[in-house]
């Protein structure tokens, strides 16, 4: 069984991630959501983003098994990067842990 831990998201660029300095919430990929936390101290990481269906493709996987989606407010941009793989069922499993407040960023 191989288990990866990566950010995907719609596209695929390098994206500004905000990581609290005291764990007080998970790190963001919106200051809006530490800011609800009530998060002052962050810092700002640059990483590297992919599409579900991209990093299927690059890795040569025919499916997934289970993915756990704790995005953080970006849940619909995730879900539009694995439209394909949606529609022709190659993933068995979603767990998706959605936060009551939408995200109002222009960003996805």
């Amino acid at each position: 069984m191989l288990s990866f831990s990566i950010l995907l998201l719609l596209t695929k660029q390098a994206r500004e991630f905000f990581v609290p300095e005291i764990s007080k919430a998970g790190s963001a990929l919106y200051l809006d959501h530490l800011i609800q936390q009530k998060v002052t101290e962050y810092n700002r990481k640059v990483v590297k983003v992919t599409t579900i269906d991209r990093f299927l493709k690059e890795e040569d996987l025919d499916h997934i098994d289970i993915t756990k989606i704790d995005v953080e407010g970006a849940e619909l941009s995730l879900l539009n990067g694995a439209h394909i793989s949606l529609k022709e069922k190659r993933i068995d499993k979603l767990l998706i842990e959605v936060h009551k407040t939408i995200n109002t960023s222009k960003k996805a």
